[in-house]
């Protein structure tokens, strides 16, 4: 079922790119801007409720196609209680597990629907992440911690939006899923469905409204 919703997010990516799109007027023609802003997200890390904080920079092309890179990880990590057996022991021995994964990637974002208010994009990140689990014996808690580290490849596919409320400030969401490339041990614990909740600041019409009042005082003056 999961890999199933990640073939329809890429699928309606895939139809969109392909979609007929109307002709941009001269004034728009090769418009590119730089990108900066936080990016998060919500998913699920070993069953445990996981958020994917991360800051990402780029272009933007002609107000739909954006791109660059990216640096995220869990914050805070993720702990989680565990039941190990060990071999010749009857009884399971009680773990405290605390996991992280970091990840660099480069991002991709389709915007194919955009008006007043409203925006409607796909956003693809592909990365290279670490994993690392530290765990504490809970029968043996003067034990020194025992570290398990890994290397993963990963991606992920969402259908965003976002309501303008105001022209400097609007809120958004979106669904997606991310997928990683390792073992299946691995991949069971992080794979997951994640959803983003977001407020959107524009900060070019705060400019514009700052610069027009200090046009204005000037005149005044």
């Amino acid at each position: 079922m999961c890999r199933s919703a990640l073939i329809i997010v890429m699928l309606l990516q895939v139809t969109q790119l392909f979609a007929v799109a109307p002709a941009d007027s001269t004034e728009n023609k090769h418009k590119i801007r730089f990108l900066i802003g936080l990016d998060a997200r919500n998913s699920f890390v070993a069953d445990q409720k996981a958020r994917i904080g991360g800051i990402r920079m780029g272009l933007e092309l002609n107000k739909k196609y954006r791109f660059g890179l990216g640096i995220y990880g869990t914050e805070p990590p993720v702990t989680k209680a565990v039941h190990v057996y060990i071999p010749h022991k009857s009884d399971p021995v009680h773990v405290s597990a605390t996991i992280r994964l970091n990840y660099f990637a480069a991002f991709f974002e389709y915007v194919w629907y955009q008006s007043k208010h409203w925006e409607l994009s796909t956003p693809l990140i592909a990365g290279l992440g670490t994993i690392s689990v530290k765990a504490i014996r809970l029968d043996l808690p003067n034990d020194p911690p025992q570290q398990f580290k890994g290397i993963t490849l990963l991606g992920e596919a969402a259908i965003t939006g976002h309501y303008k409320i105001f022209p400097w400030i609007g809120i958004g969401g979106g669904i997606g899923y991310r997928k990683l490339l390792a073992s299946p041990l691995v991949s069971k614990n992080f794979d997951s469905f994640i959803y983003i909740l977001k407020i959107k600041i524009f900060p070019k019409p705060i400019y514009d409204a700052i610069l027009s009042k200090n046009k204005k005082e000037s005149t005044a003056k």
